[in-house]
């Protein structure tokens, strides 16, 4: 459900802060995190997202704890436009 901002001062400012999010994709089986942070999933709306600083520390968290670290940082817009055109 899409969100409806009263104040379009208040949406350009959460648009603002959201164009550099991005997904964290395995590139081997083009899934992507899990909200949760952990496990996988193929349905972008259970995706993580997050910053580019934020992906940096949970690979970082991953190395630290010695599981395997599959994931590249995606931006954002190029997944989800891949999921409206196949919806098309």
């Amino acid at each position: 459900m899409p969100t409806q901002f009263a104040d379009p001062k208040l949406r350009a400012i959460q648009n603002l802060l959201a164009r550099d999010k991005v997904r964290l994709r395995n590139m081997q089986t083009g899934e992507l995190l899990h909200m949760s942070g952990r496990g996988t999933t193929t349905d972008v709306n259970w995706a993580w997202i997050g910053f580019l600083h934020q992906a940096e520390t949970l690979r970082i968290r991953a190395n630290l704890s010695g599981s395997d670290w599959p994931f590249v940082a995606v931006h954002r817009d190029l997944l989800e436009w891949k999921v409206k055109l196949a919806h098309v």
